[in-house]
């Protein structure tokens, strides 16, 4: 039953299909936008495997990074397919209209859902909505009808892609076979934090002649939310392929994990003690040596954070989607909204100009999808400003996910070390 419905099925089985809708064109702030439908195929490995009523599965749930919302009472779900007798074929489907810009790409999963979990899906106040989606987040799976899935490094994230114009990725993005780039991990005891991690240190070479001239003297980058980087979406080789290919210059790149999630909570929300650690315990090694520092989300506002507090030394930032609404409860409230803390702090600088300030150079990401977030910038580069900070701001064609950050690391860090700025530091 379940082949033959997969055959009456359209020929292009190949999820998501991806149609344009003859509506026009609608000029955006992050873009040309156009309508789209999108239908989303989830396929059952067999039903035999689900005989029993405890596995036998209720509903399908889609998270599109970015575009569906996992907070909202009602879970963007699949539809069973039935066959001409009312029967299930194992297939679920769901057709979805979006206006999204023409270029944009992203991930996305799904989440079978069968009964003997599926009282989770009855947590539809907002307090509990957080609660529900981590207990639903260890059941998701790619789309096994999407050969494009985001496997990079020997560690396999559990999501799939979507691209609206089929765009490839940069050659040095992609999945490395032969390992050029080798991490060294060292213990950090820190008796300020009063905890210990395991950080890591790649150091890239130059292979071109290309890239001698833009950097003098290697860069320290320091990317937080390491094992981000390390263990689920490693960069090591890409990086060092991104730099034979004159893309990057050589440099250190510093990965510092989180210990838990709590932890992070802490640690990322604007803590001087952190970055006191950091500073004291950590950057000894490097004292000659430039920083810059990458962060996404919680990690984007701490890296802000340190470079408004310690601008010497921290005078160079990658923030990407960064949580400026901190502390803020309700920060998806962007009407009549207050002020995240960063922004409270520059409103509150004097009228002139922070001298400190003036030599700060940023590059300021977000998502094209991420409505709370560009809402919370606006305030805060308005103050930044004021203040003569040198910034840049680029809004990209996706979401708050991490597919999307991937790539805008080696963006971001490509129009970093393309700047006036950084180019006066190599010469100075």
């Amino acid at each position: 039953m379940q082949n033959s419905a997969l055959n009456n099925l359209s020929a292009e089985l190949n999820s998501p299909v991806i149609k344009k809708l003859n509506t026009g064109k609608q000029v955006t702030e992050s873009g040309i936008h156009q309508d789209f439908e999108i239908t989303f195929y989830w396929q059952q490995n067999s039903q035999k495997e689900e005989k029993s009523k405890e596995k036998e599965i209720t509903t399908v749930v889609l998270e599109i990074l970015g575009v569906t919302d996992h907070h909202a009472a009602q879970l963007c779900q699949l539809q069973p397919v039935v066959d001409k007798f009312g029967a299930r074929t194992g297939i679920w489907t769901k057709s979805i209209k979006l206006k999204l810009p023409r270029n944009w790409q992203g991930s996305y999963f799904y989440i079978p859902v069968c009964k003997k979990i599926a009282d989770v899906l009855t947590l539809t106040d907002n307090n509990n909505s957080r609660q529900r989606w981590l207990s639903l987040l260890p059941y998701r799976q790619v789309d096994k009808l999407n050969n494009k899935q985001f496997t990079c490094g020997e560690y396999a994230v559990k999501q799939s892609i979507i691209s609206l114009n089929n765009q490839q990725l940069a050659s040095f993005l992609q999945p490395t076979t032969n390992k050029k780039a080798k991490l060294k991990h060292r213990l950090w005891h820190s008796d300020i934090l009063a905890n210990s991690r395991q950080i890591s240190l790649l150091s890239t070479q130059v292979t071109s002649a290309k890239t001698t001239q833009h950097n003098k003297i290697k860069p320290l980058i320091i990317l937080l939310d390491g094992e981000v980087w390390t263990k689920q979406i490693p960069l090591a080789d890409n990086l060092q392929a991104a730099t034979e290919q004159a893309y990057l210059p050589a440099a250190d790149y510093l990965f510092i994990p989180n210990i838990s999630g709590q932890t992070r909570t802490q640690e990322l929300t604007c803590n001087p003690r952190f970055w006191q650690a950091i500073s004291q315990e950590l950057l000894s090694d490097f004292s000659a040596q430039p920083i810059v520092l990458v962060g996404q989300s919680l990690a984007g506002l701490a890296s802000l954070y340190a470079s408004l507090n310690w601008p010497q030394r921290f005078r160079f930032v990658v923030s990407q989607s960064a949580s400026l609404w901190w502390p803020l409860k309700n920060f998806r409230q962007t009407h009549n909204q207050q002020q995240g803390l960063l922004s409270q702090f520059l409103a509150l600088q004097r009228q002139t100009p922070n001298p400190s300030f003036q030599h700060l150079h940023w590059l300021l990401q977000y998502g094209s999808q991420e409505h709370s977030i560009a809402a919370h910038h606006l305030p805060f580069v308005a103050h930044a400003a004021k203040q003569h900070i040198q910034f840049m701001q680029t809004i990209y064609p996706g979401g708050h996910d991490k597919f999307c950050w991937y790539q805008q690391i080696f963006a971001g860090l490509h129009t970093l070390f393309q700047s006036s700025d950084w180019r006066q530091t190599q010469s100075n």
